[in-house]
């Protein structure tokens, strides 16, 4: 189960930004490679994890690497590709995430309060007890990804594909899932109270145990069964 399950189950909006909805400015924008160089030399001590809190890696190519506990809070990851990854206990609160390639990336138990994932490419990524409060991941590609015991309070997954995902025992109060697709994700015991699941696409899904409290269902109706 992988570190005991990390100890106990441890868009940008389509208008006119250009392809894929992202700024053109944005799209031009790219990391220092001095900067990028110095955080990919190990530090050579395992008490003292990479740091650069702020910085600006966007675009960086960071696939497969080691970054274990690293400090990258607020740091700019603007379609950084961090596909196969290990980010497990990273902080990466506020990180700017958007377009940013995770695929099969490591994140359990990593802090990413206030992370905007927008348009990130994360499937089969693992988020095993991860904090994601209050984290914009709308459009997000999130098909087959573990979120087991992962805290998305308040957090905003408008459209995003959540597809053979496990969200078990998260917990989604006040989150945004309209219109997300949720088919064969796994919901159980997952806390939904105040969660809104406007135009969800919830066949399949495996909800037993979920807590249901003024939750807006599919339909639009309210599900107070859980209260």
């Amino acid at each position: 189960m992988g570190i005991e399950r990390e100890e106990a189950i441890e868009q940008a909006r389509p208008d006119d930004r250009g392809p894929a909805g992202l700024r053109p400015a944005l799209v031009a924008r790219a990391y220092d490679p001095q900067q990028l160089e110095a955080f990919k030399q190990p530090t050579g001590s395992l008490l003292i994890p990479q740091a650069c809190p702020g910085c600006d890696l966007s675009t960086a190519n960071l696939s497969k690497l080691d970054l274990q506990e690293a400090q990258l809070a607020g740091a700019n990851l603007f379609m950084a590709n961090l596909s196969g990854a290990n980010l497990r206990k990273a902080d990466l609160s506020t990180a700017d995430l958007t377009a940013a390639t995770l695929t099969g990336t490591t994140l359990n138990r990593a802090q990413l309060p206030g992370a905007t994932l927008v348009s990130a490419k994360a499937a089969d990524a693992s988020f095993i007890s991860a904090n994601l409060a209050g984290a914009v991941l709308t459009s997000a590609e999130l098909s087959n990804v573990d979120l087991a015991g992962t805290t998305l309070t308040d957090a905003d997954l408008t459209q995003a594909k959540l597809t053979g995902a496990t969200l078990l025992d998260a917990d989604l109060t006040g989150a945004n899932l309209s219109y997300a697709d949720l088919k064969d994700a796994d919901l159980r015991y997952s806390i939904l109270t105040n969660a809104n699941l406007t135009s969800a696409n919830l066949s399949g899904a495996k909800m037993g145990a979920a807590t249901l409290c003024n939750t807006t269902m599919p339909n639009g109706q309210i599900d107070n069964s859980g209260c």
